[in-house]
């Protein structure tokens, strides 16, 4: 009996791995993401940490301590600012990488379901001719049956 073989089979390898790719793109991105927010609130709470600190102290010490805050959040308000718009932008591949890899698995979806529908089909044409010659011997092992009688 011969071998099953689908002409596009190495089509389908190819979006298999295209759709590993995208997955494994897809969990970088969110790591990136995670790492990023993680420094954000870092950031953020870093600065109201720093608020309180200076709110117990007493005055003297807080005017001079409020000068340094002040200099400082400057830098800190331009971090939290790029890190904000570096975690939308993550965001935004991340909302990409997700279509692009629901694409990828409805067409990988489709193909197998094309795939499994071709090796029905051959499955059922193998049988078929394998009936038709059982009953091409049957018919023959019939003929020289009567013909010997």
């Amino acid at each position: 009996m011969k071998r099953f073989r689908w002409r596009l089979e190495r089509v389908l390898e190819l979006k298999k791995k295209q759709e590993q790719k995208a997955r494994i793109d897809l969990i970088a991105l969110a790591d990136s993401l995670a790492q990023s927010q993680a420094q954000l609130l870092y950031q953020q709470s870093r600065l109201r940490q720093l608020m309180e600190e200076i709110s117990e102290l007493s005055p003297s010490q807080r005017m001079r301590q409020q000068q340094l805050l002040l200099q400082s959040t400057a830098a800190t308000d331009k971090a939290i600012e790029q890190l904000k718009g570096k975690i939308e932008e993550l965001r935004e591949k991340q909302r990409q990488k997700r279509q692009e890899f629901r694409e990828l698995r409805k067409s990988n979806e489709a193909m197998e379901k094309l795939r499994e529908k071709a090796k029905e089909q051959f499955l059922a044409e193998q049988e078929k001719l394998e009936q038709d010659g059982l009953d091409e011997s049957a018919t023959v092992s019939y003929a020289w049956d009567m013909l010997g009688q």
